[in-house]
């Protein structure tokens, strides 16, 4: 398990160091990488750039003026003829490895591209993103991915301009993607070569280091290993505390723990031999405590059964005394609601002897109103008498009134034309006459009728002054027994008074008797609580006594314990 543990602090030590280097190494290739390519890029682009300027100006220096299209198909510079003039660009394939292309507009007119049987390529178009950068917006393009025919190139486009400002074509220069890479790959190889080299050393030195950390922490080791196994006697470790790094601080470490275990070990050795003498008188002393404690709790106990019952009687006797109280208050009360009820009675009879006095005048009033009816009604009577009387003229009235109209009828009659006239008002009497005894007739009917209506009147009057009469006496009766009623309810509110004030006192008795029990109650109370918390202290003591007793028996066995511990210790 050691050599296990020791060679994983190699390999750490050793994955600290080396993986820190190989990840810088592997970091630094890929920078390199990418600043090389970076760079490289940058130098094709300023090649093509200038091998372009360079096609322009050829064809500036062959001819002045504008790139003109002919109907025969030629492109013409001034004098000089631009299409199936190959020199220029096939020189700067062979001179510089380059490939160049001159296209008007967006065709291809001049090409340096061959194919793979040797023959010229002249159909060629421009990209489309090249030609929108160049032709529409008269700018430079540049791209890494042009590909012409099978092969991809690294391409410069560059804009071709008439005097006036207008593009006329493009100037295309390329160099194969092919190349860049294979010379990409010439730069980097050596660059990895280089890290792979350096990370290898560093290894090398990681790995001296880390074994060398080792054999001093292996050297320390064995001597911790000797502490732990009680060996505290001189060790020699002059290599490891010489050293100046935090493995010499721990040899020195080392060395200052095994002095200061010798004395402590000295020290417990002398402090274990007191300790056992004082856990033996400890001992003693608690047993000593532990029955005196005894004698004690015995006392206490029957103190507190003496409390116990004391306070059991004083409960059941203040229970009952509560009880009493119980039921004088609900005498209290009810003679309160009595004396209430009383009050309302009395109340009530006053108010009743008073309305009883207002009924009576009311029935001599209604006696009053009676016989007023009565005589009103005789009035009536006699009223309708008389109209009896003069219906029976107008009867008789009525019957000269028809004898005279029928004389005049038939003196009418006798007279002839003379009479008719008169004749007519004979009718008319007639006609009157009849409508006043039917008038009379009916008038007859209504006092007949009005008659006999007056006649019960009166009989009914009659019945109802003897019933008012009979009424005025019984409430005058009434009127008596209540003022007898009147007379007993406040007697009986004198007694109710009289109950009330002996009730109070009896209650205020019961009050104090009541506080007296309580008071005497919560004495007992508190002498039991003092006896129980006073058993409960002394139970504590006495778990105190017993715990002390345990822990001294504990401390003998820990002085035991630590002298054979302590043994195996080599001073």
């Amino acid at each position: 398990m050691k050599k296990q543990h020791r060679a994983g602090i190699v390999v750490r030590l050793i994955s600290m160091s080396a993986v820190p280097l190989i990840v810088l190494g592997a970091v630094l290739s890929i920078y390199g990488q990418a600043s090389l390519k970076r760079s490289l890029k940058s130098e094709i682009y300023d090649g093509l750039k200038s091998a372009a300027i360079a096609i322009e100006g050829a064809y500036d220096a062959a001819g002045e003026g504008d790139f003109i299209l002919l109907q025969s198909g030629n492109i013409l510079k001034g004098t000089f003829v631009v299409n199936n003039n190959y020199n220029l660009v096939d020189q700067l394939k062979e001179n510089a490895g380059m490939e160049a292309a001159f296209f008007y507009g967006d065709e291809a007119v001049v090409s340096s591209f061959t194919d793979e049987n040797g023959n010229r390529i002249l159909d060629l178009k421009a990209d489309e993103t090249a030609a929108s950068h160049v032709l529409e917006n008269g700018e430079e393009y540049f791209s890494e991915n042009v590909v012409i025919g099978s092969t991809e190139y690294y391409g410069y486009y560059m804009p071709v301009t008439n005097e006036d400002g207008s593009t006329a074509g493009i100037i295309f220069t390329g160099k194969e993607s092919a190349e860049v890479d294979k010379l990409l790959m010439q730069e980097t190889i050596p660059m990895g070569i280089i890290s792979i080299v350096v990370t290898l050393a560093g290894l090398g030195v990681t790995i001296y280091l880390a074994a060398n950390m080792v054999n001093a922490l292996k050297k320390t080791i064995s001597h911790l290993n000797l502490l732990a196994e009680g060996n505290l006697s001189e060790q020699k470790m002059k290599k490891g505390m010489n050293r100046n790094d935090e493995i010499g601080d721990m040899a020195k470490g080392v060395v200052s723990l095994r002095k200061s275990l010798r004395d402590i070990i000295g020290n417990i050795t002398n402090s274990a031999d007191e300790l056992m003498g004082s856990a033996e008188g400890l001992k003693q002393t608690a047993v000593t405590t532990g029955q005196t404690s005894a004698g004690v709790s015995r006392a206490i106990e029957e103190i507190s059964l003496a409390s116990a019952s004391q306070a059991e009687e004083t409960e059941t006797a203040m229970m009952h005394v509560t009880g009493m109280g119980t039921l004088i208050e609900e005498i209290v009360t009810d003679v309160e609601v009595l004396a209430d009820r009383a009050d309302n009675m009395e109340t009530a009879g006053r108010t009743v002897e008073s309305i009883i006095e207002e009924v009576n005048g009311y029935t001599s009033k209604t006696t009053e109103v009676v016989d007023r009816i009565s005589v009103q009604t005789q009035t009536t009577n006699a009223s309708a008498q008389e109209i009896r009387k003069a219906v029976e003229m107008i009867r008789s009235i009525t019957d000269e009134t028809t004898l005279l109209s029928l004389n005049a009828s038939i003196e009418a009659a006798r007279a002839g034309e003379q009479g008719r006239g008169f004749a007519v008002v004979a009718t008319q009497i007639q006609k009157l006459a009849e409508q006043s005894s039917q008038s009379a007739e009916q008038i007859e009917h209504i006092i007949n009728i009005l008659l006999e209506d007056s006649e019960k009147t009166v009989s009914i009057m009659k019945e109802m002054v003897e019933v008012v009469a009979g009424q005025k006496d019984k409430l005058s009766e009434a009127g008596e027994h209540f003022s007898e009623v009147n007379e007993d309810i406040r007697e009986s509110m004198e007694k109710i008074g009289g109950i009330q004030k002996k009730s109070e006192v009896l209650d205020e008795s019961r009050k104090q008797i009541l506080d007296l029990f309580t008071s005497l109650a919560a004495e007992s109370e508190e002498n039991a609580s003092a006896v129980d918390e006073t058993t409960s202290s002394i139970q504590k003591l006495d778990d105190a006594v017993k715990t002390v007793t345990d822990e001294a028996i504990a401390l003998q066995n820990l002085a035991s314990n630590l002298e054979k511990q302590i043994e195996i210790f080599q001073l």
